[in-house]
Order: C-alpha cells, then structure tokens, then sequence
C-alpha cells in the first residue's frame, strides 16, 4: 500500500512540474508580445489603450537592429503625446532620441526606393487606413494628420463629390481627406 502511494505521489510531482513548465512559456510569450507590441492584433477587439511614450520607446530598443527593420520602421505603436492620441513607429523623433543605435536605421517606402523620414512614413501609413477606410478625422500618425492630406498626396485620382470613379479597380472616399467637404477621392485598394 505505501508503494502505491509513492507512485500516485510521483505522478502528481511530475503533473505539476508539466503545469509550471506550460505556465512559465505562457508569461514568457505574454512578456514578449507586451515589449514588442504584439498585442496590436487585439487592438481591434479590444480598443487598443494608448501607452506612453517611455513604453513605446522600450518596445523600440528590442527592435532597434538593422535587421529588425520593419518592425523599426512599420509596426504602429498608440501612444498619448501632450493629451492627445497619435500612432507612431520608433522612428518617432522623441522614442529615436531614447535609444542607443550604432548606425541610423533607415525606414523606407513599401517598394524600397525611398528613404523616408518620419513624417514622410506617417504619410505613407495614412494612404493604407484610407484605402481600408480606417481614418477619421482626429487620425494622427507620426505627427501627420491624416485629413490633412489632400487627395494628390494620397495618390489618388479627385472627383465630384457623388462623383463616380473612373477604374474598376478603386473606390471612391468621400471623408477624413482636406478637399472632402466639395469632392471625392478615387484610391486604389
């Protein structure tokens, strides 16, 4: 009899160390997704709440190779700056300050011809939220408001407003860009 209580004894130790094992890769992938910012795929369940920007700047400095350059330069982090809401990458003037770099990490344009600077990459991700018609007014990314941009900038064909579009291959927006108010805009998605 005492031996079978060993051996339920050791089952339940070996049980429990299985658990703590599960467990202990559970908070280190959490830790991981928390620093790099890889809860963002939640965002749209949840609301993303904004971060300040010290935290940001932290998820920055695990990315912060040349090598990790596209979470660099492409991975939008929501941040609050003076009461206001913005999304910015590490490129961001304030977070590039707080991080060590050996060598500048330049972000470039989707086709990779370009070298852009920050506000030039803001721009670059407001024409995606406007061909996905996720931009409102108050849209700000990298300091750029993206209402801001007029329909030229958005590389983007303008047309009356009700207007029809004259490719099949684009959609007609009518918000968030500065002529909006008198005419439309035909983007391709």
């Amino acid at each position: 009899m005492n031996m079978l209580m060993v051996n339920k004894k050791g089952a339940s130790d070996e049980g429990g160390m299985l658990i703590w094992i599960v467990v202990a890769i559970i908070a280190a992938v959490v830790v991981i997704l928390f620093f790099t910012g890889g809860f963002s795929i939640f965002s749209g369940l949840f609301g993303q709440a904004p971060q300040s920007l010290e935290v940001a700047a932290q998820a920055c400095k695990l990315v912060a190779t040349p090598e990790t350059r596209l979470s660099f330069c492409d991975q939008w982090r929501k941040v609050e700056i003076t009461g206001e809401t913005q999304e910015v990458n590490c490129q961001y003037p304030t977070i590039q300050s707080q991080l060590d770099l050996g060598t500048a990490i330049e972000c470039r344009s989707k086709d990779g011809a370009v070298a852009l600077n920050y506000t030039q990459k803001g721009e670059e991700y407001c024409v995606d939220l406007f061909k996905s018609a996720k931009v409102t007014e108050k849209t700000k990314i990298n300091d750029v408001v993206c209402s801001s941009l007029t329909c030229a900038k958005l590389n983007g064909e303008l047309i009356a407003k009700g207007g029809t579009c004259a490719s099949a291959n684009v959609k007609p927006r009518d918000k968030g860009f500065s002529e909006a108010a008198t005419n439309g805009c035909c983007l391709k998605v």
